[in-house]
């Protein structure tokens, strides 16, 4: 009797440790792509649109956020507030700071095409509207030793804290 009971004992043991084999099996198999993602934020994001501002700062952080993930910039900043390169290998102004350069990284998209500069400039005159964005009529700075792809911006008033 003794036995037997030792012998069901062990048996619902093992039966209860491959059940949790298997759940934790199935727990880690892949995710499933697609569906719907849901982001909570403090703030609310009504538009994507560079060109129309957040009401408030909760706001404006939120969409920050959100096109962090989507988007890159041509400069970044990094935890202690010092600009990084990005898009942007390095960037140069002149000493009013009403002029800088940026000049682009080579940058391929995932439909295999290389990012344009006029893409760039488009994007970023839309986004401002108030700045004067360019490319040069050479298109090339020096950069590290290689030419690279060079945008220009314009300012009416010094921006000594543009990147």
């Amino acid at each position: 009797m003794k036995r037997t009971l030792f012998v069901r004992i062990t048996t619902s043991s093992l039966l209860v440790a491959a059940l949790f084999a298997a759940v934790a099996a199935v727990a880690a198999r892949r995710p499933h792509y697609g569906g719907t993602l849901f982001i909570d934020f403090e703030g609310r994001v009504n538009s994507l649109d560079p060109a129309q501002t957040p009401d408030s700062t909760a706001d404006r952080i939120a969409e920050n956020r959100i096109l962090e993930l989507i988007s890159d910039r041509l400069v970044s900043l990094d935890q202690f507030g010092q600009p990084q390169a990005a898009l942007a290998v390095s960037w140069t102004h002149d000493e009013a700071y009403k002029h800088w350069e940026f000049a682009m990284r080579n940058v391929k998209l995932q439909d295999g095409s290389v990012l344009d500069v006029q893409t760039v400039v488009n994007s970023l005159q839309a986004a401002n509207p108030s700045w004067h964005v360019s490319k040069p009529a050479d298109n090339a700075a020096v950069a590290g030793g290689e030419r690279a792809p060079t945008v220009m911006i314009d300012f009416d008033i010094p921006q000594p804290d543009l990147p």
